[in-house]
């Protein structure tokens, strides 16, 4: 989460382009610059936001699965290098440094550092454009909108699945975890059978090691399907020619939220202005924006 957040839309901050008064918890009386950026929430609106979470729901659960898919191969292929490196070897190596080595062979040997172009860029793609479809309907028939996206857009969308498939660290957490599982088992005596058996449950879950790879898969089937809907909604937005500004609607169903997500909550934004608030949502956020259409409630 970045630690101050753009102005709204014009007349709803002063000249610093803040809101620290209104975070404040300072009242914010009718008629302010600051309150003139609180639009009321409509029905129309609350009713397309609440059919997002739904739908955000029912299509996280099989990218989820995919991922967990997709993570448990690597672990178990990781498991498997190891047992076979370990074949003509006495034992477990006796020091940090062979650690080290062992789980870069590993690493390398399975194409941890390939993963994600090869595995989860096509795998988010594939997401992004079933999320990207699903979202243009809901807008839709929610607004009384009549928007086909373009294909440039659509090329956009499917883009950014892409280079958001970059931001899972596969290669070194996978290392990370190969490394962990080997110094643990050398500690505890284990034979081989057992660290590959800790390399197998640990590599899925990377950096999660405590929560797990379960944990793993379904935040990061949440947090981009939420953002898949967030800029296939704003990409539908643009093209409707009618769309003024955006309502924010944040901590909003289940997910990860802070302070400056529930007073983002009720705020409008320009469309620019929402790209950066947009691009600033942590992990699990529950941050939806909906259309403000003049004359339209």
């Amino acid at each position: 989460m970045a630690p101050s957040r753009p102005g709204a839309v014009a007349g709803a901050v002063g000249e610093s382009g803040s809101l620290d008064s209104a975070r404040a918890g300072v009242r914010v009386e009718p008629g302010s610059p600051v309150y003139h950026g609180l639009k009321r929430k409509n029905a129309r609106q609350r009713r397309l936001i609440s059919t997002f979470i739904r739908h955000q729901k029912q299509l996280a659960r099989p990218f989820e699965q995919r991922l967990l898919r997709e993570f448990n191969r690597l672990g178990e292929r990781a498991s498997v290098a190891y047992l076979n490196g370990a074949k003509g070897a006495k034992g477990i190596e006796k020091g940090a440094a062979d650690d080290e080595r062992i789980a870069g062979r590993i690493t390398r040997e399975v194409r941890a550092h390939l993963f994600n172009q090869q595995v989860l860029k096509p795998a988010f793609q594939s997401h992004y454009e079933k999320v990207a479809e699903d979202t243009l309907t809901l807008v839709n028939e929610a607004m009384g909108f009549g928007v086909e996206l373009a294909d440039l857009p659509m090329r956009q969308i499917l883009a950014t699945g892409g280079t958001r498939a970059g931001l899972v660290d596969v290669a070194q957490g996978t290392r990370n975890a190969i490394f962990r599982a080997i110094t643990a088992g050398r500690a505890r005596g284990d034979g081989p059978a057992a660290v590959a058996r800790s390399i197998r449950e640990l590599v899925p879950a990377g950096r999660y090691v405590n929560a797990g790879a379960q944990y793993r898969a379904r935040l990061i089937a949440v947090t981009e399907t939420k953002y898949a809907q967030n800029v296939s909604a704003m990409e539908t937005y643009r093209a409707s020619g009618t769309v003024t500004a955006l309502l924010a609607f944040d901590a909003q169903g289940a997910g990860e939220t802070d302070d400056e997500c529930i007073e983002r909550d009720g705020q409008t934004f320009s469309f620019d202005d929402a790209d950066v608030e947009l691009a600033s949502e942590h992990p699990g956020g529950t941050l939806s924006f909906a259309p403000v259409v003049e004359g339209v409630r």
